[in-house]
């Protein structure tokens, strides 16, 4: 697949980028996953209530989004030393392997 931007005929070619959010905790009940009565989830994820900090689930996200021709995500970010800068750390260490690209989209944390 051609990689989006410049192409050798120097046709502009769109980059495709998506929200990636790393809040999510392992076992239904837990953050994000019918944690609280603001997050109710009807339906279970095809790989289950997942961690997002679990080294398998973003192997095989991060595979599944480059199989969708993505180029970049905006990971979700909610401080240093959250749960969510942990996660987005783990994301990042993977990215170049999938032949991704990312940025940080900060949310209104409180420092």
């Amino acid at each position: 697949m051609e990689k989006r931007g410049a192409s050798s005929q120097g046709v502009e070619c769109p980059i495709i980028a998506m929200y990636f959010y790393v809040w999510y905790r392992n076992g239904f009940g837990s953050n994000h996953w019918n944690g609280s009565p603001t997050t109710i989830v009807v339906d279970k994820p095809l790989i289950g209530f997942y961690s997002s900090i679990d080294d398998n689930v973003v192997r095989w996200q991060l595979e599944k989004i480059r199989e969708l021709g993505v180029d970049a995500l905006f990971i979700s970010w909610w401080g240093p030393g959250s749960y969510e800068d942990r996660a987005a750390q783990k994301v990042f260490s993977y990215l170049e392997l999938y032949g991704l690209k990312a940025a940080i989209l900060v949310e209104p944390f409180k420092p």
